[in-house]
């Protein structure tokens, strides 16, 4: 590559400089400290410092002009100014005549003269036209904008005589140059008062970062960023656009290159002191400042001297090349040209070299891992730390819970899972004491739900070019189990906003997508409404509040079988075993929406379980009987009604037939009609031509008589056709098909069309008795006030926890890197299930509109199970998932290598931080004794 072959020059030539017993290596072939490498960034500044003097003096900023200039940097900035300007004048017009180098040659014979030759040559008249071409241009250092007190540096005025065949100008008459400007004035300011480069690093600086991250280096390339394009552009100047004017100069222009000039700017270590420092240290001897890697200062010095005398041999090279006087190409030009050209370069040595400093730290950062370290390896090794950290109770554990009743087969499973399929850890706290809750299912509808209730903190985070943790929420059912799914976000201290609902149920398998919303952290907040006004600030907090309290994401889990036990007036228990009365309830209820009542228990309290569930089973029975009948009822009116259409549709396509034969029958008496028509009148005109003479002989009739008459005979049968079809039709019924033999010809039976079809009678059940409205109701049903409303003083307000973390953000996260994140349910969601037991599973995505039909079942079962809010749901879990996002804003290894931030430690204060708050406790009670002194540190 480009920088090791810079290095490998540099060291050819720091070998002939310096003694044989040195040995200067590159910086990552010798064992050296981190601090050393703050001392390296610092020798490349204060190197590249030393080698532009030479440069400046080139360009005419010798040690006196510098020196003023920066007692001007003093004050005011300091700016270099390449300016100029070319005229073009006509000076006069030649014309020239100029023969062509072919000849035509041709022979002629004469018998007089005999054999004759003549030559022929083009002579071409050209006109030229003559300009004289000006440049003057000059370098000047100026400070502050008083350009008319401007210190010249380097000035020239050049000429030369452009010969063009056209009158046209070959350059403007006048042309200004643009200013090309760049400013020294941090140059200048690294030099002390004697004139020796005194670059250094400031450590103790918050924005020290690293070697090659702090202030001052960022300073320095920053300067060296804008000399390297300013010198690119006054180099182009003269190679692109003036030395291209001067077309005949006969000179060597690929002399003008800074080959072989050395730059003495080059990350290097020299292994000797590296040598001296560890002997010093076996020996028990105290470490110096002198004893270092770092080749010493005073070595500079002498990399300067080989730097000017391999750039004064190249000068002498141009002095012998060009001209020291003549039109536009002479020393003055090529030797500015050599100056910038060795600028650039030495402005790439500091850039290349601070950047390996940089890359050297990463590979020896990778070195020592083993391999780049990747977010999900950040993961891992964050689950590792926190079981070490944090006390057993308080350590983070996977967001998965079976569903069940105290010392009973799980139902199912919940749990929030990553994009490997994973659950997440979280920071669970189980909420003591009873804690009621509610949400309204419609307008009229309220249901409380008690059971466990758990607060839970994940904490991701996110890398540049990282999107972080895809969440998604898994419930999946047992065989021959179900339970209600409600996910929402919390509204105030009792009150949940259920926006989702499903039921799952005999091996369902549900995958909901959770999208992750990050909203902006307290300082960022309360940074960018700082200079609004009030009313856009009160605007802008009421609605951060809507956005902390949306974090609140819910979870609702509620078991079926022990409501329909409550429901049913059954003992805990019940329904345990009973699987096929069981589903037959919940499809009674959800797919007939079957009123509880009709099929509660309502005997003695006193008599069996057995007897109790045999009564309930009893009331299904008869409950599906009477549905049966139903559904046979409707079935028998459905046959009866196809039937009877069948038989109009019969009926309708005979009469059509009949009416189609009709037709037909017209068609061929009238075709008969025509026929006898024409062989009528055939025979009267044969008639006619036998007969006539005869008939004239006796008087018969004259022929314009018998015309009429044939006529009549012709026209007769048509004026009594139409009548007599009707009139066959009308007396004699149409014949019917072999297809429509059982349809008559007339109307259909009148049993078919008037007789009503009786409803058969419902079928008593006879060991049934009708549900007495006077069954004992539940004691909760006793009492219809609302109970949701008075609430505990010690009640958990879970709308004040968002809050909460938002205050200890702002105080505690002196990063201003954590965000609170919302989490919302997704679109997509994707079930798996089982038509049949023995089927395999089937996939299924659900839509929006499947989500509301699923959502709509699942509330109209809650709304029998409650009894329409009348009893409240005792085995209900809820679980509060709240969100934060530690959000790095570069990669994972430039935090690293760039930023030098450790980001296990700042996770795990962020993780302090949640914790401690969820649980109400202080860090000391949270995390192991062994480990507080680090963390307090």
């Amino acid at each position: 590559s480009r920088f090791r072959s810079q290095v490998d020059n540099a060291l050819r030539t720091l070998r002939t400089v310096l003694e044989n017993t040195r040995e200067p290596l590159l910086a990552e072939n010798v064992a050296h400290s981190y601090q050393d490498k703050y001392m390296l960034a610092e020798f490349l500044g204060n190197a590249s410092l030393s080698a532009q003097l030479a440069c400046l003096d080139i360009i005419g900023a010798n040690i006196s002009v510098l020196a003023k200039l920066k007692e001007w940097a003093r004050t005011n900035a300091v700016t270099f100014r390449f300016r100029g300007e070319e005229k073009c004048d006509f000076v006069r017009e030649e014309t020239r005549k100029e023969e062509s180098k072919t000849q035509h040659v041709s022979e002629r014979e004469s018998s007089l003269f005999g054999k004759s030759t003549r030559t022929d040559k083009i002579i071409t008249t050209i006109t030229e036209y003559f300009w004289n071409f000006t440049v003057n241009y000059e370098l000047v250092a100026f400070q502050g904008t008083n350009v008319s007190e401007a210190i010249p540096l380097r000035s020239r005025t050049g000429t030369y005589e452009i010969k063009t065949t056209s009158k046209n100008t070959p350059k403007p008459k006048v042309s200004v140059l643009n200013d090309l400007d760049v400013e020294v004035s941090w140059y200048l300011q690294q030099f002390n008062d004697s004139f020796r480069p005194s670059f250094s690093i400031n450590r103790a600086s918050k924005t020290c970062y690293t070697p090659r991250r702090n202030d001052d280096v960022e300073a320095a390339l920053n300067f060296y960023t804008k000399y390297f394009h300013w010198s690119t552009n006054v180099e182009n100047y003269f190679r692109k656009r003036l030395f291209p004017v001067q077309t005949r100069h006969a000179l060597d222009m690929s002399a003008i290159s800074n080959s072989g000039v050395f730059v003495p700017v080059v990350p290097l270590f020299e292994a000797n002191a590296a040598k001296r420092i560890a002997a010093s240290s076996t020996a028990g001897g105290p470490e110096s400042d002198e004893q270092t890697v770092i080749i010493p200062t005073s070595d500079i010095d002498r990399f300067m001297d080989e730097q000017k005398r391999s750039l004064g041999e190249r000068l002498r090279r141009l002095e012998n090349s060009f001209p020291s006087q003549g039109n536009l190409i002479t020393q003055a030009e090529v030797t500015m040209v050599l100056s910038l050209m060795h600028s650039r370069s030495i402005c790439q040595y500091f850039l290349d070299g601070v950047n390996y400093i940089e890359s050297m730290l990463r590979k020896q950062l990778i070195a020592a891992v083993g391999k780049e370290v990747q977010p999900v390896d950040l993961i891992e090794y964050m689950a590792y730390h926190n079981r070490r950290l944090f006390k057993p109770e308080f350590a983070p554990e996977l967001f998965c819970y079976s569903i069940r009743r105290p010392d009973h087969y799980p139902e199912g499973v919940l749990s929030i899972e990553a994009q490997n399929g994973y659950p997440v850890p979280v920071f669970a706290h189980r909420i003591e004491g009873e804690h009621p809750m509610k949400f309204s299912i419609n307008a009229a509808t309220t249901v409380t739900f008690k059971g466990a209730r758990y607060v839970h903190a994940w904490i991701d985070h996110t890398f540049s070019g990282h999107t972080g943790t895809s969440l998604r929420l898994s419930a999946r059912a047992r065989q021959f189990s179900s339970f209600i799914l409600v996910i929402g976000n919390v509204i105030s201290a009792n009150s949940f906003n259920p926006k989702h609902a499903i039921i799952i149920q005999n091996k369902d398998d549900l995958l909901i997508p959770l999208l992750l919303e990050q909203i902006p952290t307290p300082k960022a907040f309360r940074d960018a409404i700082e200079s609004l006004s009030p009313e856009q600030q009160r605007f802008a907090k009421a609605f951060r509040s809507m956005q902390l309290e949306s974090t609140l994401f819910g979870i609702c889990v509620i078991q079926i079988k022990p409501q329909l036990e409550k429901l049913l007036n059954l003992p805990n228990d019940s329904l345990t075993k009973e699987i096929q009365l069981t589903q037959d309830l919940l499809e009674l209820f959800i797919s007939y929406q079957v009123p509880s009542d009709l099929l509660s228990y309502d005997g003695d309290e006193n008599l069996a379980v057995s007897t109790k569930v045999q009564r309930v089973r009893a009331l299904v029975e008869a409950m599906q009987a009477m549905i049966r009948q139903s559904k046979e009822r409707e079935l028998e009116e459905a046959r009866q009604k196809a039937e009877y259409e069948r038989q109009l549709r019969l009926k309708e396509e005979a009469e059509k037939q009949a009416r189609e034969r009709e037709r037909i029958q017209l068609l061929n008496m009238e075709m008969e009609r025509k026929e006898m028509c024409r062989e009528r009148k055939s025979s009267a005109v044969k008639y006619k031509k036998s007969s006539a003479p005869r008939m004239m002989s006796k008087g018969a009739m004259p022929e314009r008589c018998a015309a009429p008459v044939a006529m009549n005979l012709c026209a007769a049968p048509s004026m009594s056709a139409v009548p007599l079809v009707k009139q066959r039709s009308a007396s004699k019924p149409a014949p019917v098909s072999s297809n429509t033999q059982a349809v008559p010809a007339s109307k259909p039976k009148p049993a078919a069309v008037s007789k009503p079809v009786e409803a058969p009678k419902p079928v008593e059940a006879k060991p049934v008795e009708a549900p007495k409205v006077e069954a004992k109701q539940p004691e909760e049903a006793k009492q219809p006030e609302d109970r949701s409303e008075v609430q505990n003083e010690n009640q958990l307000d879970f709308t004040k926890l968002p809050g909460k973390l938002d205050q200890n953000f702002e105080a505690l996260d002196l990063d201003a890197a954590l965000h609170s994140t919302i989490i919302t349910a997704g679109l997509n969601w994707t079930k798996k299930y089982q038509k049949a037991l023995l089927s395999p599973m089937t996939s299924v995505a659900m839509d929006t509109d499947k989500q509301k039909e699923e959502r709509n079942t699942a509330f109209d079962l809650l709304d029998a199970l409650s009894r329409s809010g009348v009893l409240d749901v005792n085995e209900a879990e809820f679980h509060v998932v709240l969100a934060a996002t530690h959000c790095f804003d570069q990669t994972l290894m430039d935090t690293l290598i760039k930023k030098n931030m450790n980001p296990i430690e700042k996770l795990e204060r962020s993780m302090l931080i949640i914790a401690s708050t969820i649980t109400e406790l202080p860090v000391e009670e949270l995390i192991n004794p062994a480990f507080l002194p680090m963390v307090q540190h």
